[in-house]
């Protein structure tokens, strides 16, 4: 027997005015203009003219997203992960998350500790309910983390 999965989308890149939605294993699924409500991935490798519709992201973006599917796995657990809107995956020693609806950015650092980095988000969330500003858990997390109010 054959069984045959239908690739989903778990992620989306700009592409001009339009989305090109990925699957969890970095495939480019589609092209359209139609905004999921899925996790936009910014600052990848992968070159413009490699975006197409049934290609793979490039190495090093591949190598980010796996870490990346570790991260929403430790938000999904904390019950954030919908929070989470938007991923810069520039800098994989310092990945940055959006939180549009709490209107948050968050400086994650790299993906150790995520359990622990996820609890002291999820803290500043509900202690720092419809504040605009910064939460920095990329530090020493032993002294705390750090929420910066928006000035």
């Amino acid at each position: 027997n054959i069984e045959v999965k239908e690739r989903k989308e778990t992620f989306m890149i700009k592409f001009g005015n339009a989305y090109v939605y990925l699957n969890n294993q970095g495939y480019m699924l589609k092209i359209a203009e139609e905004k999921l409500s899925l996790p936009i991935l910014t600052g990848i490798k992968t070159q413009e003219q490699d975006i197409h519709e049934g290609n793979r992201l490039c190495e090093e973006d591949l190598q980010k997203l796996e870490e990346i599917l570790k991260i929403m796995e430790a938000a999904n657990s904390q019950s954030i992960g919908s929070f989470i809107t938007e991923i810069n995956i520039e800098d994989k020693q310092n990945y940055i998350l959006r939180l549009e609806k709490e209107k948050k950015t968050v400086q994650l650092g790299d993906t150790s500790n995520l359990s622990t980095k996820m609890l002291h988000i999820v803290e500043i969330i509900e202690n720092e309910k419809d504040v605009e500003g910064e939460i920095l858990v990329n530090t020493d997390l032993s002294k705390g983390s750090v929420f910066r109010k928006k000035v």
